[in-house]
């Protein structure tokens, strides 16, 4: 490695190319310094349960979600279904413009269903929505859309 010399006047190795990359030679960083003891709680873990067990944490789980525990429900649908998409709103703050309340409508319009959207345009009197493309499910919880 060369050594430069920065904004302050010290010398320093050279350890990124123009790209930004490191270059070859020069290591990245510490890595994840936890990852050792993960690896070895995670062999741990799949030492000591067996497939019983698991099988009987799962029904746990699935009978908590079934008399109405919230986080159990969630937990359940989170990992079968995945998670719902998040959404920030867009306010006035800083220099950022405020949605009209046309395109707050039109945000909140993409997002529901097709029909919905068809039965809604019905109501007012407007054309079809454009059909959405038909797509795989990701759970077979979830309807594919028409």
């Amino acid at each position: 490695m060369s050594e430069t010399t920065d904004s302050n006047g010290t010398n320093r190795p050279i350890t990124r190319g123009k790209n930004g990359r490191f270059l070859p030679g020069c290591p990245g960083g510490p890595g994840n310094p936890r990852s050792v003891s993960a690896v070895a709680w995670r062999e741990a873990l799949d030492a000591a349960i067996t497939p019983e067990d698991f099988s009987a944490i799962v029904r746990k789980l699935i009978d908590a979600a079934l008399s109405g525990e919230s986080w159990a429900i969630r937990e359940v649908l989170d990992r079968t279904c995945g998670r719902p998409g998040q959404s920030i709103a867009v306010t006035g703050v800083g220099s950022k413009p405020e949605l009209s309340e046309t395109d707050a409508f039109l945000n909140g319009f993409e997002s529901l269903s097709y029909d919905l959207k068809v039965r809604i345009m019905q109501e007012l009197g407007g054309p079809p929505p454009d059909p959405e493309p038909e797509v795989e499910p990701a759970c077979p919880c979830r309807k594919a859309s028409v």
